[in-house]
Order: C-alpha cells, then sequence, then structure tokens
C-alpha cells in the first residue's frame, strides 16, 4: 500500500506537468513547427538525402561528391554558431523565421538543378542551405527552455526530441517513396519545402 500511495502523487505531478508546459504561451507552437521542420528542412533529412540527390539526380561522381557534401556541412557548422549568437541578440523566434523561410526558399530551388550543374554554383547552395537550416533546431530549443521553469525544461527538451525523432522517421520515409514513385527528386523537394513554409508561418501567426 505504501508503495501505492507514493507512486500515485508522482505520476499526478508528471501529467501536471506535462498540463502546465503545454498550457505555456508558444510551447505547442515550437513543437508542431519541429513537426514539419522535420520532414522539410531538417538535419536529418538533408543529411540523409542529399547525397542521393547529388550522385543520383546531379549524376556527381565520388570525388565530387565529397567535396560538395563536406562544403555543404560546413555551412551546417558555421550557421548554428553565428545565427546563435545573433539569436542572443534580436530573439530565437525571429531568427528562426527569417532562417526557416531562407532555408525553405533555397530547398525549392534546388529544383532545377540537372546532371553536369556546376560544382561551384552547388557547393555554395548547399552551404547557405546548411548554414540557415542546422541551428533551427538549436533557436526552438533554446526558446522552449527560455519559456518553460523548473523540471519543465527538461520536460520541454525531452518531448522536443520524441517530436522531432518521430516526425523525421515518418517524413523519411514519406520523402523516400515519393523519390522511388516518381524516379525525380522533384516531388521530394516541392514537399520539404512546402513544410519548410508552412513551419515559421506557426510562428509568426502565435509570436506576433
Amino acid at each position: 500500500m505504501s508503495r501505492g500511495a507514493e507512486a500515485m502523487p508522482t505520476k499526478s505531478s508528471i501529467k501536471t506537468d506535462v498540463l502546465t508546459l503545454f498550457r505555456t504561451k508558444g510551447v505547442a507552437a515550437i513543437l508542431s513547427t519541429q513537426a514539419l521542420l522535420s520532414g522539410g528542412i531538417d538535419m536529418g533529412i538533408l543529411t540523409t538525402y542529399i547525397p542521393i540527390f547529388l550522385a543520383s539526380f546531379l549524376g556527381m561522381n565520388v570525388y565530387e561528391r565529397g567535396m560538395v557534401y563536406t562544403i555543404g556541412l560546413l555551412g551546417g557548422v558555421v550557421g548554428p554558431v553565428l545565427l546563435g549568437s545573433y539569436a542572443g541578440r534580436v530573439g530565437y523566434i525571429k531568427t528562426a523565421e527569417i532562417s526557416a523561410l531562407l532555408a525553405s526558399i533555397l530547398t525549392l530551388l534546388l529544383i532545377p538543378y540537372g546532371p553536369g550543374a556546376n560544382n561551384v554554383l552547388v557547393s555554395a547552395h548547399l552551404f547557405s542551405l546548411m548554414f540557415a537550416s542546422f541551428s533551427l533546431p538549436t533557436l526552438l530549443q533554446s526558446q522552449l527552455v527560455r519559456v518553460s521553469s523548473g523540471y519543465n525544461k527538461d520536460l520541454a527538451v525531452g518531448i522536443f526530441f520524441t517530436v522531432g525523432f518521430i516526425f523525421s522517421s515518418l517524413w523519411t520515409g514519406v520523402i523516400g517513396y515519393m523519390i522511388d514513385k516518381y524516379s525525380s527528386f522533384q516531388p521530394a523537394l516541392m514537399l520539404m519545402g512546402t513544410l519548410g513554409f508552412l513551419a515559421p508561418i506557426i510562428l509568426i501567426s502565435r509570436f506576433r
């Protein structure tokens, strides 16, 4: 009986913490944004399909693909550092909105590329794309921590990564299916860009 009596308050407390967290302004919007970004311009999606895009649809050889992709990843390293510093001054949400819109546009602009595309141009394009997109999880997570308090901070971060993992797995399957079905990256890139555009709309409507 004593164990049951001790467990019940803990369970009730966790439930209360979750409900309190979701009542906090902006939390639901941030989690919804992460769910969309996971299928659009998230790090997981880009690192999964960009190498395939370069190899199968742009026809790059191993050397070209390695160089171009490495330059793109360099943008993904530099971006979070610079944008994180910038966000500390102007706000995490504002920076996330701008980054998501820019990354969405850059994703859609991948559509016109084809075999024989200029490697320097593609490298600069991927550098810019990953510069903008790789910072988004950190920006959203930082805003979640800012609006949460106490134990809810840890809970918010845990839920954030859980949402990201679940939706990233789902969207990865959907995008892979589209590429196989149409034998083209164009429909997949259109979907990714659209999801990326919808995400900042949620932030703008909730935080403006």
